[in-house]
């Protein structure tokens, strides 16, 4: 009997090791066909599996398969790949833009889907990582030159200056010209605060408060729709008089756990000041006055010291942007963590902007008709 059950556990354990020595470490790298950048994010699965991994910001992955199993790569946008492991240890794909153009569904209003085709208006689009890679402190700013017919407005060059968003021209004499901004389906309120409502009353001429529209972090962003045409903007009534920007914010997508980090620095200097004249001194018509600010007096003296005050008032400013990125889930479930730091002196004294935001989104597929998606943002203008 203890020989019979030496052999079985022998027997078991062999094919334990058998199995265990089938599984091998694959790696590789995911990039796109056409221009050869590295895809972040995307899905591997061992098909007929539990095993998936994902790519992180490089387009680097590591996976456990056995040898004739089949690895499915997917990625929105992407005609998905699937390539059986052989005896090398290394598979590198490119993944092919998915041609999906007569059957593209863009968000209207309050989460409408309609597909671009049946619309009988212009509805722009543009990616969010095109946007976030300019590390502009707003996502109003990055969105300059990348639709048409939109301006910025900005009030000033500080950090953190109001700015106003224009897409359908000056509609109102007297009434608010900004865009409408829809988040996920909900409007937000972009205007500024306004100082008559203060203890102290008067006209928002010495201070800026900002739009609130500068709170949203540009690196939580998927994708932003504009809507110019009335027939658009009509779905949302006087609000949308000056049309429409809604934004898609990112969630998160199946696979394994991953952390995503990156950074940014910038420096600002002022590069061109006004021209000034060193050869006459203050005064008018060649005669000294010392309480004009007119300089048409007499020439300096021969080696007198002036100086550039102007050039010597500005500094160097510097931007530092920090994003901390968590998610994962499966097939039915989903989360993202994403928090931000923002740091910006300006070129001015005493001129600076500091922001922290994080924001939490979780998905559930409850059911195959109902899904459902929850997050929490928490945003917070830091003193100086």
């Amino acid at each position: 009997m203890k020989k019979r059950l030496l052999l079985l556990y022998l027997s078991l354990f062999s094919l334990t090791t058998q199995v265990m020595a089938q599984q091998q470490t694959i790696t590789g790298k995911v990039t796109d066909l056409i221009d050869g950048r590295h895809l972040a994010g995307v899905t591997i699965i061992v098909k007929g599996t539990g095993r998936s991994s994902q790519t992180d910001s490089r387009g680097n992955y590591t996976i456990q398969a056995a040898e004739n199993e089949v690895l499915v790569f997917r990625y929105i946008g992407r005609q998905p790949e699937e390539k059986t492991v052989g005896t090398s240890k290394v598979i590198d794909v490119s993944l092919n833009a998915q041609d999906e153009s007569l059957n593209e569904v863009v968000v209207t209003a309050f989460g409408m889907d309609r597909q671009t085709k049946s619309l009988g208006y212009s509805t722009p689009r543009v990616s969010g990582v095109e946007v976030s890679q300019t590390q502009r402190e707003s996502f109003f700013g990055g969105l300059q030159g990348r639709v048409p017919g939109l301006s910025i407005n900005a009030t000033n060059g500080n950090p953190g200056a109001s700015a106003q968003i224009v897409l359908r021209g000056f509609v109102s004499i007297s009434g608010d010209n900004n865009a409408l901004i829809v988040v996920d389906g909900v409007p937000i309120n972009n205007s500024t605060l306004n100082q008559d409502n203060l203890a102290y009353s008067g006209a928002n001429r010495s201070q800026d408060y900002s739009n609130r529209g500068i709170d949203i972090n540009p690196q939580d962003i998927e994708s932003y729709t504009v809507l110019k045409g009335p027939e658009a903007t009509a779905l949302y009534g006087n609000q949308g008089a000056s049309g429409v920007i809604l934004i898609t914010t990112k969630k998160g997508r199946a696979g394994r756990g991953s952390v995503i980090y990156n950074n940014s620095f910038r420096t600002d200097r002022i590069t061109r000041g006004p021209e000034r004249q060193t050869v006459y001194g203050p005064g008018s018509g060649g005669v000294f006055s010392g309480v004009t600010s007119i300089f048409e007096g007499p020439k300096y003296p021969e080696g007198t010291k002036l100086y550039d005050n102007i050039n010597a008032f500005f500094d160097t400013g510097l931007t530092q942007k920090h994003n901390l990125a968590v998610e994962g889930g499966d097939e039915k479930y989903t989360y993202r963590w994403n928090s931000e730091y923002t740091d910006t002196k300006g070129v001015i004294p005493t001129t600076s902007y500091r922001r922290f935001s994080t924001r939490l989104t979780g998905s559930a597929q409850i059911s195959p008709i109902f899904k459902a998606t929850t997050s929490f943002n928490y945003i917070i203008g830091l003193p100086i």
